[in-house]
């Protein structure tokens, strides 16, 4: 309970579980509530009712908690990691929650800059990254898509808004990016 588990396919026909069961060796944190994910490979970031965001590092198969940060938010319900950068957002809020990770680059805990959608779409709906600077996020208002560049996170604008793309709030909606070569 209140914790979670990694699992490790590198051999497929056998593979490996580690979890996470909270201690106060390492880290000792208590999800409040329901809880989100997002994980880009090497870096787990879980969101909880409680606002507060947690980060993992996942190597050797196994979860190492890395940092707790208070999201801006008040609750998280949708998370999304690329490389150093987290995402959080929260239904019924107009804005999206970004934090650097990258040592040097925030406070210990870090600080999270809190992106206003310039009352656009609300964000609360799926957030995902394609690579970087691009983050997408859909909306729970049913006013479409918006895809941000977050390169230069003092000045994040909006590269467009899809307001076609109508996401239902009750249908938990997901998101994903897929791109194609153009031909000759």
């Amino acid at each position: 309970m209140y914790g979670f588990a990694v699992f490790d396919y590198t051999t497929p026909a056998k593979p490996s579980v580690s979890t996470y069961v909270p201690t106060a060796a390492n880290g000792n944190v208590n999800f409040q509530g329901p809880v989100v994910c997002g994980f880009d490979g090497s870096t787990a970031a879980f969101g909880d009712n409680s606002g507060n965001v947690y980060v993992f590092s996942i190597w050797g198969g196994a979860p190492h908690y890395t940092t707790t940060f208070l999201s801006g938010q008040q609750a998280v319900t949708s998370v999304a990691v690329m490389v150093n950068l987290v995402a959080a957002n929260f239904i019924g809020s107009g804005y999206v929650t970004l934090v650097n990770l990258l040592p040097g680059a925030q406070s210990s805990p870090p600080t999270p800059t809190l992106i206003n959608t310039g009352g656009g779409p609300n964000p609360g709906g799926p957030l995902k990254f394609l690579g970087l600077p691009d983050l997408a996020f859909g909306t729970n208002d049913g006013k479409g898509v918006m895809w941000l560049n977050t390169l230069n996170q003092a000045t994040i604008l909006p590269y467009r808004t899809a307001s076609t793309a109508v996401l239902a709030p009750g249908s938990r909606p997901t998101i994903g990016f897929t791109g194609w070569p153009f031909p000759p």
